[in-house]
């Protein structure tokens, strides 16, 4: 089986079509993750899109962006959905540690909770993905060149 390729998880693709096995080659570390780099995650519901791995706010994930917090996180593969909640009608983010955070920590926190301000899910829209070099946001070839 063929895992997403975007998330850096790609398994055996012997048996799979010609054309899947260039795809997977132009997505795989061989080409530095080309076709990876240059997909990026829309955010919707929440419930597709991890909070910590997947590049959905900004150009780089969180776990990259903040490597310690990510370390101490208690849930490292949750979902945008499941890193927060609705309370009154107003989304809260709820990120949880398994140890206390030291000072420098407490202050990439903070950081991230600036970034996170003013994101919340949007509850009747699911999560997409982004092809970046197209304004339209959709894969071409011409975008490609």
């Amino acid at each position: 089986m063929v895992s997403n390729f975007l998330s850096h998880v790609v398994r055996d693709v012997r048996g799979q079509s010609l054309w899947w096995r260039d795809i997977m080659k132009i997505g795989g570390e061989e080409n530095e993750g080309w076709f990876r780099s240059n997909v990026s995650n829309v955010l919707g519901h929440g419930n597709i899109i991890r909070f910590w791995q997947d590049k959905w706010l900004g150009p780089v994930s969180f776990n990259i962006l903040f490597p310690s917090l990510f370390n101490k996180s208690a849930h490292k593969e949750v979902v945008i959905e499941e890193a927060g909640g609705w309370n009154n009608g107003a989304w809260m983010w709820n990120l949880i540690w398994t140890d206390q955070l030291s000072s420098e920590e407490l202050e990439a926190e903070a950081e991230l909770q600036v970034l996170l301000a003013d994101i919340t899910p949007k509850k009747d829209i699911a999560d997409s993905k982004n092809w970046i070099p197209s304004k339209s946001g959709f894969f071409s070839v011409l975008s490609t060149y």
